[in-house]
């Protein structure tokens, strides 16, 4: 190996002259020892060059082949060494081989100069022989090592090109196995054509099919809980038939039921159960028994009716407003969490037994687990959906940021909507995978002094008047239930079926099934609404909308609805938002009306929506839209 030394005092150079030229013979102790001598770098075998000014040590060093390690004496003639090393520095071809300053220097301030301009180490004047060895020794050691390991590199890099190339041919053979794929595909083209035809009038008959059964479904599970002032939920299923199960009511003497469950999957096969518990739910309850004994009879129905692996994990809750007491029974839903705002915190009642179903009545715990409740207390249920609600990333809602979102929010008429807000912002767009359903059940504020008889006439008073409440609910309904499925009658059972809605029903019809329909034909399935205008053109446009719809295999639409009581009436709000790319809905909003009624069949549904809703707005490219309805 070649070593560069520059020094300007000759007896400096001929003492480093023969420090290095001396016998290399390695210590037993020396840390430096190898297994094998042979790989142990001899000093004395080096080749030995000498330099006497900053300029001259620059010409040599940038010579080819390059010295292997410089010694580099800081005081020089002309141009010192701090000022050679910042040159060999800059230098491409110089810039990696190892400097080590030698000086009579030994102020800390000299070294940190000579270390931050790349310096690898520093030796002092009067220069000791071990010393002065075993650094020299060590860093043309370095020095080997980074050799070799760019060696290394080189030829990896030499054989991942090579692997390269040879994923490159690769992908020339696939492309040709795929070509020869899309011809045999378009061969059988014709072939499934024949068989989707026989599909989709199958299809036909499982659409009549489902429609009988939702109509079965939706009037006998019938969303009384809207009756209940003290009630916020959010019903968010994966499609029209819901696994989650969601039922209040009262019994006789005034106390408020409430069951939330979730039977395992979700879907019609998740939903059938829901008809024997929401039967037997009212009629029960009617009757005047009590929710441990409706609990024990819902878990006899299923254990005697579901297929094995199918049941319903459930909970079920009493609120006594007489006694201020609130029962609880959790077999395998998620914790229940109670806020307690006078403490500012919340309780939990974990799930304790097995869901119903599982176990015969004589190993059945109807035990429900009895508490204070105080007034302005919050009760919050959920199913797991909730907190299996997935991020971008994988992560899951966990009930620890349910609770933050509760005991973060000052104002306890705020924190249900703030936990919609933080769950939707987890989510980030990300599509649930479960049924959803939250409710939140606000202890009514009676004074603790009010005697018992007017807190049942209080009682009395809810439940004869039709109180309006302030509710929210969010559906997406994906290619398959579009398919098959018309959401505007369930929409219609679930929301404005109530005597307070009985004479702005049909307008509420028309606003829903409008947006709704315009959504579908013209976002999702490509329909030209001129297609009425022609002869015959409402023919034509049904055929080809039953066409559209019977190979719909994409595309999505999300309903967001909601209601807000006023001081007289209510404002309903729909928000309508399909994945289509949208349409010139600029063009159809500037039309007169008088245009559009008598020379046009197309854009009507529009110019109706406007002259029925307070306001009318769309948004992107006519693919997202919000009605605003005031009753």
């Amino acid at each position: 190996m070649k070593i560069l030394i520059v020094e300007d005092d000759l007896i400096s150079r001929l003492k480093l002259e023969s420090i290095l030229s001396s016998d290399d013979k390695i210590n037993e102790n020396s840390y430096l020892k190898r297994n094998d001598d042979s790989e142990h770098i001899l000093l004395a075998d080096c080749e030995l060059i000498f330099a006497n000014t900053g300029d001259e040590a620059i010409q040599i060093a940038q010579s080819k082949p390059h010295p292997d390690l410089i010694l580099l004496d800081v005081m020089l003639p002309g141009m010192n060494g701090y000022a050679v090393c910042r040159e060999l520095k800059k230098d491409m071809s110089t810039q990696n081989i190892p400097i080590i300053f030698a000086t009579a220097k030994t102020d800390e301030k000299s070294e940190a100069m000579g270390f931050e301009l790349g310096a690898v180490d520093y030796i002092t004047k009067p220069f000791r022989n071990s010393i002065v060895k075993n650094r020299v020794r060590v860093h043309l050691e370095l020095k080997r090592y980074r050799d070799n390991l760019k060696s290394i590199i080189n030829e990896r890099t030499t054989e991942l090109k090579k692997e390269v190339q040879v994923r490159r041919d690769a992908q020339l053979l696939l492309q040709k196995a795929n070509d020869e794929l899309e011809r045999k595909v378009e061969e059988r083209t014709e072939e499934l054509q024949n068989a989707l035809r026989q599909v989709a009038y199958r299809n036909q008959e499982l659409e009549q099919e489902q429609s009988f059964a939702e109509n079965v479904f939706t009037n006998i599970i019938n969303p009384r809980f809207l009756d209940a002032v003290n009630i916020k939920y959010l019903i968010s299923p994966l499609s029209v038939f819901n696994g989650d199960l969601l039922l209040v009511t009262r019994n006789l003497a005034g106390e408020q039921f409430v069951i939330l469950g979730d039977f395992t999957g979700h879907g019609l096969r998740a939903a059938i159960g829901a008809i024997p518990v929401s039967d037997i739910f009212y009629n029960m309850t009617e009757k005047g028994y009590s929710l441990n004994d409706i609990a024990c009879e819902i878990n006899i129905k299923l254990k005697k009716t579901l297929p094995t692996g199918l049941f319903m994990c459930a909970c079920f809750l009493t609120i006594d407003p007489l006694r201020n007491k609130l029962s609880i029974w959790n077999g395998g839903m998620p914790d229940v969490l109670i806020y307690k705002k006078s403490e500012h915190s919340i309780k939990k009642v974990p799930s304790y037994t097995l869901p119903l179903g599982i176990v015969e009545t004589d190993k059945f715990n109807k035990t429900f687990k009895v508490m204070d409740i105080d007034h302005d207390d919050r009760i919050y249920i959920f199913s797991d959906g909730v907190v299996e609600t997935l991020n971008p990333n994988g992560d899951f809602f966990k009930t620890t940021q349910l609770e933050e979102c509760i005991l973060k929010t000052s104002e306890p008429k705020s924190i249900f909507d703030g936990i919609i807000t933080s769950l939707n912002a987890f989510r980030a767009g990300e599509k649930p995978k479960d049924d959803i359903t939250m409710i939140e059940i606000s202890y009514p504020a009676i004074k603790q002094s009010d005697t018992e008889s007017i807190i049942i006439n209080e009682i009395n008073k809810i439940n004869k008047e039709k109180a309006v409440m302030e509710w929210k609910i969010v559906l997406e309904l994906n290619a398959s239930v579009l398919r098959t499925t018309d959401p505007v009658p369930m929409l219609m059972q679930l929301v404005v079926d109530r005597e307070e809605f009985k004479t702005n029903k049909g307008d509420i019809f028309t606003v829903l099934s409008e947006i709704l329909t315009n959504s579908l034909d013209h976002g999702i399935l490509g329909l030209e609404s001129s297609l009425k205008n022609k002869p015959n053109g409402f023919t034509q446009y049904y055929k080809e909308r039953k066409k559209a719809l019977t190979f719909l295999e994409e595309g999505s639409i999300k309903v967001d609805m909601g209601h807000i009581p006023l001081e007289k009436g209510g404002k309903f709000i729909f928000k309508v938002e399909d994945t289509g790319p949208g349409f010139n809905y600029e063009e159809v909003m500037s039309r007169p009306a008088d245009l559009v009624a008598s020379t046009l069949f197309s854009g009507r549904g529009i110019i109706l929506l406007r002259s029925l809703c307070e306001s009318l707005t769309y948004k992107g490219n006519g693919n997202s839209v919000e009605a605003v309805y005031v009753w």
